[in-house]
């Protein structure tokens, strides 16, 4: 008989079963739970991110939304300003604002520009028109914009019928110069203008009739070291007019010291002027300095410049005196300096050496003082001889004897390849030969000279000896004059010497160098130089004066002149010089 199990065993055993298949499984479904909720997670995770990133694109979108309303307020802020305004700070600027913890800046710019091309007046220069304006309104936020461009809004104003004004400015360099203030006067009244970033500013909406402008910029200057010049012309209510440009620049000074070479060695020389002069076109030359005068000696070894030279990209030539037939083509070339702004430039400025001889007393060969024993010629007309005379012998003892009175004394005659030999003794002393020959013919060459004499009176003998040189075909001897140079034991006077330059257009130039005592192997001016040119030149003792004319082009020897101031000379007058 089969045995069936009651509902009750049947259920037991039921639940069995399922526990047991639960127990199996349990490990599983753990895992499944962990993985769901995982998931859940991450969706979670994400969709808290995109909502963020949503309200970062939200909040971008608001800073640019703001930057955009504040440039059309800025749009309209520009549209209610007068076109006088607009030229000047209030159409040109930048403001920050602050809004929910954002800083804009809000940047204004109002351009002249011309109705016809669009082009900006300034760019234009002198033929375009200033009849409308540009304005743009630049908005930039913190921070960098959120990454975005900045917003910009452009506008187009057309002022109310009236007339305009351009000024403009460049520098030294050509370039646009920020900064110049204009102030414009006449029918309309308007506040002064600075150049803008181009150097360049636009007065409009001015009613017809004759403008002025005039520049106020302390250190600036034109091209020729001048403060800027006002324009005046005029407006037509209906036009554009432009003053005429400008070229200021920051000006500088030109610092001069001299040299002159004489006798082979250069030394400081001094002057009382120079000109400095630039090969840009329309440029005059300038003079610095101070022009001496009778009785103010402006000669120094320095001379500088006030501090108006305009600085050119060029070089200044420069050379000394105070005229411009002084500069000099051959050489050595004119020295050059460039002038920076605001700053001192040097430069050193060679001149030729210039060499006064002032004779004392100079007895002529014709003066009765002058006694002669034996054969003499007497030879006149002859040119480069003093006063175109000399007396001459080959006789042997033939002598020519002088008294006078002074420290000491030289024999000036004619040296050549005819002349021969002599002798000289001072107050009976012991003779000195001297050779006369030379290769070619020498006229008022200083033959022999005596020095160190005791302040009284001498007596000088030359004596003929009828001889010469193996080298020489003739035994003549010249005698020219004889001169007592000047000395504070014979003479005691400096002479005055008035140098007066002769060049083209210089005739009213005359300077007045520092004299010195002359002495038998020094002039009354031998340095400083003078500047590169010709001259007349003047001495006097305050008693009488005498003229002489020199070619001082020489730098590195220097030309002497001889001026006599004694018995016989034919320009000898009374009186000082002119």
């Amino acid at each position: 008989m089969q045995f069936k199990p009651t509902p009750v065993a049947c259920r037991a055993a039921l639940r069995a079963r399922v526990a047991a298949c639960l127990r199996a499984q349990r490990g599983d479904t753990l895992i499944e739970v962990l993985v769901a909720a995982l998931l859940v997670a991450l969706i979670a995770a994400a969709s808290l991110t995109g909502f963020g990133a949503v309200g970062g694109v939200a909040g971008n979108q608001r800073n640019e939304e703001q930057a955009a309303t504040l440039a059309q307020q800025d749009q309209a802020r520009l549209r209610g300003l007068t076109i006088t305004q607009l030229s000047g700070a209030l159409g040109n600027q930048s403001a920050n604002t602050t809004i929910d913890g954002t800083t804009y800046t809000v940047t204004s710019k109002s351009q002249f520009v011309s109705g016809a091309s669009g082009t900006a007046s300034c760019s234009t220069g002198a033929t375009g028109n200033a009849d409308e304006v540009s304005t743009t309104s630049t908005v930039t936020w913190t921070p960098s914009n959120d990454g975005r461009p900045p917003v910009i809004v452009h506008g187009i104003i057309t002022p109310a019928q009236g007339g305009s004004l351009i000024v403009s400015a460049t520098d030294q360099n050509g370039n646009g110069l920020a900064g110049v203030t204009a102030t414009v006067t006449g029918p309309s009244t308007v506040s002064p203008l600075t150049t803008d970033n181009t150097g360049c500013a636009v007065f409009a909406g001015l009613t017809g009739g004759t403008y002025t402008v005039s520049y106020s910029d302390p250190g600036y200057v034109d091209k020729n070291g001048n403060p800027p010049a006002s324009w005046s012309g005029p407006v037509t209510s209906t036009q554009t007019t432009a003053a005429t440009p400008l070229q200021l620049a920051q000006d500088g000074a030109i610092s001069a010291t001299f040299t002159t070479t004489f006798n082979g060695s250069t030394q400081a020389g001094e002057s009382d002027t120079f000109v400095a002069a630039n090969s840009v076109a329309g440029i005059t030359p300038r003079v610095f300095g101070t022009d001496s005068t009778p009785s103010n000696n402006a000669y120094s070894l320095t001379v500088v410049s006030p501090t108006t030279v305009f600085p050119f990209p060029s070089a200044y030539s420069v050379y000394a005196g105070s005229c411009n037939a002084n500069s000099w083509a051959t050489t050595p070339a004119p020295p050059t300096v460039n002038v920076n702004p605001n700053a001192t430039s040097s430069v050193v400025i060679p001149e030729p050496a210039m060499i006064v001889r002032v004779w004392g007393d100079t007895f002529d060969d014709t003066n009765s003082a002058l006694a002669l024993t034996g054969t003499w010629s007497r030879v006149t007309g002859q040119s480069g001889d003093f006063n175109s005379t000399e007396t001459t012998s080959s006789t042997l003892n033939s002598t020519a004897t002088l008294s006078f009175t002074g420290t000491s004394i030289q024999w000036i005659g004619t040296t050549g390849h005819g002349y021969g030999k002599a002798t000289v003794s001072i107050d009976g002393g012991a003779a000195t030969t001297v050779d006369t020959y030379s290769s070619s013919t020498q006229r008022q060459q200083l033959i022999y000279t005596k020095t160190g004499l005791s302040n009284g009176t001498h007596t000088i003998k030359i004596t003929a000896l009828g001889t010469h040189d193996s080298s020489s075909n003739g035994s003549l001897i010249s005698i020219d004059a004889l001169n007592v140079p000047g000395s504070p034991a014979l003479e005691p006077f400096a002479p005055n010497v008035t140098v007066t330059d002769t060049d083209s257009g210089c005739a009213a130039n005359e300077d007045y160098p520092p004299t010195q005592i002359p002495t038998p192997t020094q002039g009354a001016l031998q340095y400083p130089g003078e500047p590169y040119g010709n001259y007349t030149v003047c001495a006097d003792d305050g008693t009488n004066h005498n003229t002489g004319t020199v070619v001082n082009t020489n730098f590195l020897a220097g030309t002497p002149v001889d001026i006599y101031l004694a018995y016989g000379s034919t320009n000898l007058a009374s009186g000082t010089c002119p």
